[in-house]
């Protein structure tokens, strides 16, 4: 406690370890005076059972305190005071103190069940980093509030997403909000997987006085991401510095980060364009980060105007130029080429995808994560995303479209409400053509719809009506009269649509028509008079909305 309180590590810290340490005393006196003899090995887990009973004073059980340089041990999820967690943080960069990364203090609510268990990653396995809360919030149009993004993240952990990237702590004070929630809100397995993206330290500063790395280290993130510039042309004419500096941005940011034992990534900015303008330099930036023993290298194609042959092709010579570091891809779609592009960088040798749901993102999207991964599993039969997880694909797609106030895209591939559409290819086709199918469609939980239009006489019955809609339409009529009426009322469609009604997305209408013609259905109610009236109260200029009112009569 005396050490602490001369650390200036402020009297909470000094409480804490006081109360612990008495909490401690007790619990062995108590043990101690139990009958017979307890091994060591169960005094101290009762110790500890005991301990993390107390949640308003534990810091962590799991606190070391060792000697500059000595190797740090991670314990469990524990809690911690927001309050003065900063101040414990300088501390350990100054080398006075070694602590955990932050972990979050909030036990999962029964929730375990529900979320999709995902392997450890192994060499092979393709990951999924979503960037939905940061890239994609960027979108025209799209504007996620801090429990917006928060909601997000637990289904995106729930779904299976290996890393979450959280936002930018030191941009502005929605994520430095999100990340302060976060670690309390969270379950430990949901705060984990989250990520902090910034920059690269500023030119001509040193990375341990870096105001935005440090908020970086603040945020308490496990993981995080940093671009960094790989194009000649930005070092040169955006950052208006040397070369040589600019490695050094990148260099001293890694190692820094790498030493309080954080995991890096490396967002090569503008890469591909920049191999392009100048091969040697656009390598020289990703060695820079490998010298300081960066975990990821992930190759932008920030411009999003790479081809996939080219993704591909570059892609492989990085991997083969550093054959130790993981490689990663993340790719804009200006040109429409995104999802091809990353899938191309897959073929290369990449194995973690920066991606939105949705392809959302600014200007015209980044790669679209609902078309990456079930193209990887399904065909290319990679390792990655588990069967759980490819099921949850159009839940999660409508799940983020309703917190991000999008209409779903109803023409999306895989997700879409029309991808599994079906209509005959031809007059007196079936819908039910093998060949056509690509998928099936609850891999990914999507459905298979029939366009009433394309119900021919020989598609009816009830192979096409689903057994809930049979089992309720028994009680008016047996079978064989149901398929005759559905017979029947799949004329009257075909009639009608011939004077140019139109009854896709209008299958109630066409469930009511049906039900009218059975024998022994009864409408609830008659209709005996209605009538609608419309009028505009004040003068036209002072844009009156108007006023419309319906009566309608029933018996």
């Amino acid at each position: 406690v005396h050490w602490a309180w001369r650390q200036q590590l402020g009297p909470f810290f000094a409480f804490s370890l006081a109360m612990r340490a008495v909490l401690l005393v007790g619990a062995c006196v108590l043990l101690s005076g139990s009958a017979g003899a307890r091994p060591e090995g169960a005094l101290r887990s009762s110790c500890e059972s005991l301990l993390t009973r107390v949640p308003s004073l534990a810091f962590t059980h799991s606190l070391r305190l060792q000697p500059p340089g000595a190797q740090r041990t991670a314990g469990p999820h524990c809690r911690r005071w927001p309050a003065f967690q900063p101040s414990l943080q300088r501390h350990a960069m100054k080398g006075r103190l070694s602590l955990p990364i932050m972990k979050s203090g909030r036990v999962a609510e029964g929730t375990s069940d529900a979320v999709t268990q995902v392997s450890e990653p192994n060499d092979s396995q393709v990951l999924y980093y979503d960037t939905t809360l940061r890239d994609g919030a960027q979108g025209e149009g799209i504007s996620l509030s801090c429990d917006d993004k928060l909601r997000i993240a637990r289904r995106l952990h729930k779904f299976g997403s290996h890393y979450i990237e959280g936002g930018w702590p030191g941009s502005n004070p929605k994520d430095a909000e999100f990340f302060r929630r976060a670690l309390v809100e969270l379950s430990p397995e949901a705060w984990d997987k989250v990520a902090a993206f910034g920059s690269t330290r500023y030119k001509g500063v040193k990375v341990e006085e870096d105001k935005q790395v440090q908020m970086l280290v603040d945020s308490g993130a496990r993981v995080i991401t940093l671009v960094g510039k790989s194009w000649d042309l930005h070092v040169d004419e955006v950052l208006e510095t040397t070369r040589e500096e600019n490695l050094a941005m990148i260099r001293d940011t890694v190692r820094y980060l790498k030493e309080l034992d954080r995991e890096v990534m490396l967002d090569a900015e503008h890469f591909y364009d920049g191999y392009v303008a100048n091969p040697e330099y656009a390598m020289e930036c990703l060695g820079a980060a490998v010298e300081a023993n960066v975990d990821w290298l992930v190759l932008c194609d920030t411009n999003g105007g790479s081809l996939p042959w080219k993704v591909e092709e570059v892609t492989r010579l990085v991997v083969e130029r550093f054959p130790g570091t993981k490689v990663g891809i993340h790719c804009h779609n200006d040109q429409g080429m995104a999802v091809s592009n990353s899938i191309a960088a897959v073929r290369g040798g990449a194995t973690v995808i920066q991606g939105t749901v949705n392809g959302f993102g600014e200007r015209t999207g980044n790669a679209n994560i609902m078309s990456i991964f079930p193209t990887l599993c399904i065909p290319m039969q990679k390792d990655s995303l588990s069967s759980a997880s490819l099921a949850q694909l159009t839940s999660l797609s409508r799940y983020v479209d309703e917190q991000a106030n999008q209409p779903n895209n109803v023409r999306a591939a895989f997700v879409g409400s029309k991808e599994n559409s079906a209509r005959s290819c031809f007059p007196g086709g079936s819908y039910r053509d093998v060949a056509r199918k690509r998928i099936d469609p609850a891999a990914i939980g999507n459905g298979r719809t029939v366009s009433m239009a394309d119900v021919t006489g020989g598609e009816v019955g009830g192979a096409v009506l689903s057994p809930a809609v049979m089992a309720s339409l028994r009680k008016y009529a047996t079978e064989e009269e149901i398929v005759k009426s559905y017979e029947h009322t799949m004329n009257t469609v075909k009639v009608l649509e011939r004077r140019g009604y139109f009854f896709e997305g209008a299958d109630a209408s066409v469930d009511l028509m049906l039900r009218r013609t059975l024998p022994g259905y009864e409408a609830p109610f008659d209709i005996l008079e209605y009538h609608v009236n419309t009028w505009d109260e004040g003068p036209a200029q002072y844009a009156n909305s108007g006023i419309a009112q319906a009566t309608v009569k029933v018996k």
